[in-house]
């Protein structure tokens, strides 16, 4: 079933009203901030990335809304996240759309090890560095995707959180975003992650030597995110790598 871009905002005035399930009030207020804009957005931002092909993995979903997005363009999708709540929330929306090209998986990154040479393309926006063993996670999904395959990942660097100590986006009652960027520059630094769940600062040089030991090449894009900045103070803010497995 194809979605239209008008029908989404049901996820605001019905599907999120009517839901009964666990979510924090947090959780709400980003479904309604997600689901309240244009959802055309999202598929051009995939499609600017070539995210395409008939088995395509969304890693480290959350609530599903690149899921719902990828399935309109795609033949298969698998969406897998460590938050049963997310994934109980994107289930919902799955039956109340009628979406029949998504499947669903509860898992860690670093434990995801279903499929082996099964993903055309594997789609990771804003997850691999929340992994508390970044390394584990991007084997398994290198593991998962097929030779010549692509993983599309969205990383953070120094200047996203320079930016975020600078003008606290998205500040709440449950959100600090200076606690936050603190956190995250304390992982970037420390020999093991202090803070678990939270961003660590992945530097694009480590990445690029891992992926090699394991048969793969990776690329830095210039190319800014739909949704944030590419540069902050001439730092890296948010950028995309694309993962080749050779």
């Amino acid at each position: 079933m194809s979605i239209k871009s008008a029908n989404i905002g049901k996820i605001n005035t019905e599907i999120l009203p009517s839901y009964t399930g666990f979510l924090k009030q947090k959780d709400r207020e980003f479904l309604e901030r997600v689901y309240g804009q244009d959802f055309d957005v999202y598929t051009k931002a995939l499609k600017q990335q070539g995210v395409q092909g008939k088995r395509v993995l969304d890693a480290g979903c959350g609530f599903g809304q690149w899921s719902v997005a990828l399935s309109q363009y795609n033949e298969e999708i698998y969406s897998v996240d460590c938050s049963k709540d997310r994934i109980d929330f994107l289930n919902f929306s799955i039956e109340k759309f009628g979406l029949n090209n998504i499947t669903t998986h509860v898992s860690f990154l670093e434990e995801f090890g279903n499929y082996e040479n099964f993903f055309d393309h594997i789609f990771c926006y804003g997850s691999l560095y929340l992994c508390d063993n970044w390394k584990r996670s991007l084997q398994n999904l290198i593991n998962s995707t097929k030779k010549g395959g692509i993983i599309s990942v969205m990383l953070t660097g120094i200047g996203y959180y320079q930016n975020l100590w600078d003008h606290q986006k998205n500040r709440s009652q449950d959100f600090d975003p200076r606690t936050y960027a603190f956190q995250a520059l304390i992982n970037s630094v420390a020999d093991n992650k202090i803070y678990s769940g939270l961003p660590t600062v992945i530097n694009f040089s480590d990445l690029e030597q891992f992926v090699i030991t394991l048969g793969c090449k990776a690329e830095k894009s210039n190319d800014k995110d739909m949704f944030y900045e590419r540069f902050y103070n001439e730092f890296d803010c948010v950028y995309w790598v694309k993962i080749t497995k050779c």
